[in-house]
């Protein structure tokens, strides 16, 4: 009788530990889905605003620098490896996204 408390005890500390990890993962599952959102949201914008300027007959340093700034987001790229004359809009770009901590 004893061993079988100790067992149903065992699954019930088991059981809890389980649902305290499944909290845990929901709620970090929450964040990243909130930051999803947000780089997607200022993706979206850099786009549009790439597309307004060449159809305006805008030079391509600024779609260069959009493009440039997606890849820092997503991290294929790092600041440091931004070429030299794009690193100022590169670094205000990432700044209106609200990717602060991604310059150097």
């Amino acid at each position: 009788m004893k061993e079988k408390r100790s067992e149903q005890t065992t699954a019930e500390a088991r059981i809890q530990t389980l649902m305290e990890q499944l909290d845990a993962a929901q709620a970090q599952i929450a964040v990243l889905v909130q930051e999803t959102r947000l780089i997607g949201a200022a993706l979206l914008e850099m786009s549009e605003a790439a597309y307004a300027q060449r159809r305006e007959g805008g030079k391509g340093e600024n779609a260069m620098a959009m493009l440039w700034t997606r890849w820092i987001i997503t991290g294929e790229r790092s600041f440091e490896q931004t070429p030299g004359q794009l690193k100022e809009r590169v670094r205000a770009l990432l700044r209106d996204a609200g990717c602060v901590g991604k310059t150097a």
